[in-house]
């Protein structure tokens, strides 16, 4: 078992964890349109202490579709890639973190 799965409990997440990306989304989705842009992205991601080379990073990560935007579905994934899966390198590690 590597160290990131050994972190995790087995039990299903709290509700707060399921709310947090939602709540994200929505904080970053400044024009109100369901989408995140580029710019939204970049902004959410600076404002978490990344670089913008990160940033940029984390937004061609996350559009799983090549749109060149994320949707609320594409951000909620990463989410759960980063709370669920033991792949260290998931495009949800890039936003949350790495353990």
């Amino acid at each position: 078992m590597n160290e990131r799965t050994r972190r995790w409990p087995p039990t299903p997440s709290p509700p707060s964890s399921r709310r947090l990306p939602h709540a994200l989304f929505d904080l970053a989705d400044t024009d109100g349109d369901n989408v995140l842009s580029k710019d939204e992205l970049i902004y959410l991601v600076k404002a978490v202490g990344a670089s913008e080379a990160r940033a940029l990073q984390v937004f061609n990560r996350m559009d799983a579709d090549g749109d060149r935007e994320i949707s609320r579905r594409e951000l909620i994934r990463s989410a759960r890639e980063f709370l669920y899966s033991p792949e260290v390198d998931s495009p949800g590690s890039v936003i949350f973190g790495a353990l």
